[in-house]
């Protein structure tokens, strides 16, 4: 057990469908959990962009799926928490730890800190100054708090800069462990995650209310921004928070082995998608 939270893995992917990549996040942390992986900090993209829902959003109720499929966006769901997020422009980021570990362990808001510290400090290697909001609840200042889209309000500890958000993210606990996940913005669109809204998901100012909540980091940076940059900056920030103890790694065999029983059997299935889960024990 020792062993096994004190040696991080960093794993520095590249895109991957949206099926593909709730898949080895979830099969990352069953083997974490059955003692048989290690804690992995995860950074990867999406091809083709994906729209993925919280686990307890109904699918049905908040998107017109048939239309994401025609165009060409994957629907999925998350097995953390929170609400609908257009992957697109982004780079997506998974920690998969033990409660118990003495970095990222503690309460969920524990555990929310701690890995928004690292967020902050990666971004402020960049010239990025973001603020970790403090408060217990969503911060929105209208009456979108409720809304299924998660870039329009910003919950305690995640990123924002001048106020709006630029990283969402989730959590969920599994007994001993939990996985954390989210979405750094990278450039534009998340407002285009209302073109695929069930039309009972549409206020008229949503558009525009996202655009006041929400910035990205091409929109800060301009020019300089590089995608590259920031994956190394997020590895140094990481090795800093746990003293050197990462290394660069691939996921194992056994996790990608599981990751795609898991996408055949529920993230890559419409009808689990749609509301018909079925259950994987490992």
């Amino acid at each position: 057990m020792c062993d096994r939270v004190r040696i991080w893995r960093f794993l520095d992917m590249g895109k991957g469908s949206a099926f593909f990549n709730m898949a080895l996040d979830e099969a990352i942390m069953l083997l974490l959990k059955s003692g048989k992986s290690r804690p992995a900090f995860r950074l990867y993209g999406w091809e083709p962009s994906a729209i993925t829902l919280g686990y307890s959003q109904r699918t049905a109720e908040v998107l017109d799926y048939e239309k994401c499929r025609m165009h060409g966006i994957d629907v999925t769901k998350r097995p953390t928490g929170g609400r609908a997020v257009l992957h697109h422009d982004e780079i997506a980021y998974s920690v998969t730890s033990d409660i118990d570990d003495p970095y990222f362990g503690g309460s969920i808001m524990d555990t929310y800190k701690s890995i928004g510290m690292v967020l902050c400090n990666a971004l402020k290697a960049l010239g990025i100054d973001t603020d970790l909001n403090k408060s217990r609840h969503d911060q929105t200042g209208n009456r979108f708090h409720d809304h299924n889209s998660c870039f329009v309000s910003t919950a305690r500890y995640e990123l924002t800069y001048g106020g709006k958000k630029i990283i969402g993210s989730a959590q969920r606990r599994f007994k001993n462990v939990f996985l954390q996940h989210g979405s750094i913005l990278t450039g534009p669109g998340q407002e285009n995650i209302f073109d695929y809204f069930n039309d009972g998901n549409k206020p008229l100012n949503a558009i525009n209310v996202i655009r006041q909540k929400s910035i990205h980091l091409k929109s800060i940076l301009g020019d300089s921004f590089s995608e590259n940059k920031l994956r190394k900056a997020l590895f140094e920030s990481l090795k800093n928070t746990l003293g050197g103890n990462v290394t660069p790694a691939e996921p194992t065999y056994e996790e990608l082995n599981l990751a795609q029983r898991l996408m055949n059997e529920r993230y890559g299935s419409k009808e689990w998608v749609l509301g018909h889960e079925k259950r994987t024990h490992i």
